[in-house]
């Protein structure tokens, strides 16, 4: 395994975060241009990845630190170094499917319709994301 690709001065770029952002790349584009094929607003399709990725990334960083909550009572700062590793998956679809349905209400758009729609590039993106973890 090989957390740290490589090291540009002060910025350390993880293999990690490296495939977290380009799977979000691939599946945003893939699933705007499957929008436009459905007629549905691309940048729309943008914006509710872009907030459940997000949200994703602080459900799996708040369930993490729960999980281990004895060692981030003793070291507080550590609950903000993502750097440091600790990020639950489980964490991260809960608040990030659930801040996305909040945004397709918002938006009045049909839940099941647009999760039709992005699910099977958000199967691809998990699967991406999962080879920064080697």
């Amino acid at each position: 395994m090989h957390p740290e690709i490589c090291s540009i001065g002060p910025l350390v770029v993880y293999s990690y975060g490296l495939m977290l952002v380009v799977a979000f790349f691939i599946a945003v584009t893939l699933s705007s241009e499957e929008a436009k094929k459905q007629g549905i607003n691309p940048d729309f399709i943008f914006n509710l990845f872009f907030i459940a990725f997000i949200s994703g990334i602080i459900g799996a960083r708040i369930f993490y630190v729960i999980e281990n909550l004895s060692y981030y009572l003793k070291s507080p700062l550590e609950i903000v170094m993502l750097s440091h590793g600790g990020m639950s998956w489980f964490g991260g679809l809960i608040l990030g499917l659930a801040s996305g349905v909040i945004y397709l209400r918002f938006k009045k758009e049909g839940i099941y319709k647009i999760f039709d729609l992005v699910v099977p590039f958000l199967a691809l993106a998990q699967s991406l994301g999962r080879v920064g973890c080697f």
